[in-house]
């Protein structure tokens, strides 16, 4: 399929001769073209432009998800169709009309029917009664043919468990081009190949400059592949209940203390998709490495709900599961407004700001009622709003109609502790019967 002929053009472009067909009477004039062609730089938009208007008018919906996939849903028809350029994938559980639109397509575009799927974009399809056997063998032969590494010995893991620190490794490897080829070619492969993902992202942060050292462990990957050349995802039929997990490698490089983001996604026993990335700052506590690798797979849920949606899956709430529990309350709101009651407390009590009953802050903290402490941190879940107001009327005398009879004793903020133990207004007296704050340990000097 010659697709990008296809593509109409939406301005006057204008081409020089082409060399071989110049006119010998104007050699000096130009070219206008009629339709797009291979080399202009807007071929492939103005190709995928006039397919999804073709097949916008034969009623199939672009996805909101991702815009090269296209659904088509009119009584108990549904047909989806993928686009990569010029390689399409048609997929239905209506025959007939999966006939009749590739016939269309056939008298439109010229296209070539290939049969049912069996290779798509490299990777190779294996359907059997269980489901979907996702391989890239074929790939990764050739990968091996690339780096001349076809005969080599296999090993069984892809990482070794020290790396070697010989001087002479720190020397530039001397084709940086086939590095760049290489890891790219490995970036590709992770898309059917999670147990490599780890390896390739270590290896992908010295592009910019590989050494001897870097290039040793991506040989080491090359020989792991050589010996699992017929592994591959399987995607078996199972219930449609979407789960996550996510965890972090806490200022896990060495060299700039910077977190590894890594999570994966389940659709029943499925795995559907994992991503490992280096996170881009450098985060000052396991809690916060977490809670960014929590943010990375909810963005991933989102869009893979999206997704679900354009096949009229229902799904119900979507579990994501965290090691870390600091990081899930984080991600309820509950320590997020917590640490700004205690600041506003804190600033308040600490500075001896004066305040009274018609202060827009009084307002603002009594319109924050709800705020509870995490289950995890207390048993007898509290709410905050109380506490807030008991504490403002020592200092100001400032009544609540309901103040608290106990306070809770687990906080982890210094600065808040310590207004109970100077004299403000509060004394430790006054917390609770039978109660007694957590004494926070006090940060080193940097």
């Amino acid at each position: 399929m010659n697709a990008f002929l296809h593509g109409k053009l939406d301005q006057p472009v204008y081409m020089t001769q082409p060399q071989g067909f110049e006119d010998s009477h104007l050699p000096h004039h130009v070219c206008l073209l009629h339709k797009a062609i291979y080399g202009l730089k807007q071929a492939p938009r103005l190709w995928f432009a006039t397919l999804s208007t073709y097949l916008k008018q034969q009623h199939f919906v672009p996805s909101s998800a991702d815009p090269s996939f296209f659904y088509y849903h009119q009584a108990d028809i549904h047909i989806y169709i993928l686009v990569y350029v010029d390689d399409i994938l048609i997929s239905g559980i209506d025959p007939t009309s999966i006939t009749t639109l590739m016939s269309n397509l056939q008298k439109k575009f010229q296209t070539r029917n290939l049969g049912h799927l069996s290779k798509f974009l490299g990777t190779e399809f294996c359907r059997t009664a269980e489901g979907y056997h996702l391989s890239q063998q074929s790939f990764i032969t050739a990968l091996l043919h690339t780096a001349s590494m076809t005969n080599c010995r296999p090993l069984l893991t892809p990482l070794p468990s020290k790396y070697p620190t010989d001087a002479h490794l720190q020397l530039p490897f001397s084709q940086p081009d086939l590095f760049h080829q290489l890891i790219g070619s490995l970036q590709y492969l992770t898309t059917t190949r999670p147990d490599i993902a780890f390896a390739v992202n270590k290896l992908c942060q010295h592009m910019h400059n590989p050494l001897l050292l870097h290039f040793q462990p991506l040989k080491r990957i090359l020989r792991y592949l050589q010996g699992t050349l017929h592994y591959g995802q399987f995607l078996p039929k199972t219930n449609l209940l979407l789960t996550a997990y996510s965890d972090s490698d806490w200022a896990g490089d060495q060299l700039d203390r910077k977190s590894t983001t890594g999570y994966c996604l389940f659709l029943g026993t499925a795995l559907l998709a994992w991503s490992v990335k280096k996170q881009t700052i450098v985060a000052r506590s396991s809690t916060e490495a977490e809670y960014r690798s929590m943010a990375a797979a909810a963005a991933d849920i989102m869009w893979t709900r999206r997704l679900c949606e354009d096949f009229q899956i229902l799904l119900p709430p979507t579990d994501l599961f965290c090691d870390n529990v600091s990081a899930m309350s984080f991600a309820f709101g509950d320590l997020i407004k917590l640490t700004l009651l205690l600041s506003i407390i804190t600033y308040l009590i600490m500075s001896n700001t004066p305040i009274d009953e018609s202060n827009s802050i009084v307002e603002y903290i009594n319109n924050l009622t709800d705020i509870r402490l995490p289950t995890t941190t207390r048993k007898n879940n509290m709410a905050l709003g109380p506490l807030v107001a008991y504490v403002l009327e020592r200092k100001y005398n400032l009544i609540h109609p309901d103040p608290p009879t106990h306070l809770p004793m687990y906080f982890t903020n210094a600065s808040f502790h310590s207004i109970f133990h100077q004299d403000h207004g509060v004394s430790r007296d006054d917390v609770g019967e039978g109660e007694a704050l957590a004494t926070a340990p006090t940060p080193a000097p940097r």
